[in-house]
């Protein structure tokens, strides 16, 4: 009785300390980087980079308006998204690919940090789904369909923080 008292207490001191000290240091570090991205955007526009008024520019820069709300994701939720939603997702991600695929490669650069940074701070808020996760990845390496699968579930993420799917970032 007393070694499962004493594994409950350190399990809850860890999750604790999890909790107020590691992850607002990696949500904080997300945030200074979207901050920093946001500016590197704006200055490109001042200074008149190639395609920095196209299309793929603006709608990354509207991405980036959103990104205040990563604090709120959850890896959990971009599942059930994916799931529920997958033919939105599906469309989201082929309108992804159509507004992109032409970009140049600082757009390009951008869009994928802007989902990574996305993915790291829902698997900040979201400790229990890592080891599911790591096993997930690892298939991935040897299956093109869950490679596909866990590309969706980013993108699912990134709907989620942009509010195109309230009802499941509980707004």
């Amino acid at each position: 009785m007393q070694i499962i008292l004493i594994a409950f207490l350190a399990g809850t001191v860890l999750w604790l300390t999890y909790w107020v000290l590691v992850r607002p240091i990696i949500l904080d570090s997300v945030q200074n980087e979207y901050r920093r991205m946001r500016s590197e955007l704006d200055w490109s526009i001042i200074n008149g980079l190639p395609n920095s008024q196209s299309l793929p520019a603006k709608e990354l820069a509207n991405d980036l308006a959103y990104s205040d709300l990563i604090r709120w994701n959850s890896i959990g939720q971009a599942f059930w998204v994916h799931f529920t939603k997958r033919a939105e997702i599906k469309a989201a991600v082929e309108k992804e690919r159509e507004i992109f695929q032409s970009s140049p490669s600082w757009i390009l650069t951008m869009k994928e940090r802007d989902e990574e940074l996305t993915v790291k701070a829902s698997l900040a808020n979201s400790p229990l789904w890592w080891f599911p996760i790591a096993v997930m990845l690892v298939g991935a390496i040897f299956s093109r369909r869950i490679a596909i699968w866990w590309s969706e579930t980013k993108v699912a993420a990134k709907e989620i923080r942009t509010e195109k799917f309230p009802i499941a970032a509980g707004v």
